[in-house]
């Protein structure tokens, strides 16, 4: 089996670390006004629908992917996974047809999210 040329080196960056609840809880009141800006077709998760997505993410930061009623798979959660999975991305929320993903711009100076910080009394969610 070929690597996926699409997932990021796990070696060269650090393990993407869980959202706490009031972290995802910023991050779903920030997007409830954005629009979804990548649909997955009746062709499913390609790579030049996950390349689409890690772009927009990278510009974005918070973004929304729907998933078309014609799409293959209709188990969204999975796609949600696999989606976080390939891209080391946050799924925030899935409602529907619509997952929500965020993932840190790498360029700091492109980073326009500010998550809550993190108290150490407040466990962290499994994803």
């Amino acid at each position: 089996m070929e690597p996926d040329p699409m997932a990021r080196p796990a070696a060269k960056k650090k393990p993407l670390e869980p959202l706490t609840g009031r972290q995802r809880k910023h991050l779903r009141g920030l997007g409830h006004h954005v629009e979804p800006i990548v649909q997955i077709g009746h062709q499913g998760l390609t790579d030049a629908v996950a390349k689409a997505v890690d772009e927009a993410l990278e510009h974005h930061e918070l973004i929304k992917v729907k998933v078309g009623k014609n799409a293959p798979d209709p188990d969204r959660p999975a796609i949600a996974d696999q989606l976080k999975d390939r891209l080391r991305c946050h799924v925030v929320q899935t409602m529907g047809r619509v997952i929500t993903l965020y993932r840190e711009a790498s360029d700091e100076e492109r980073r326009t999210i500010t998550l809550p910080a993190v108290r150490p009394d407040e466990p962290e969610e499994e994803e």
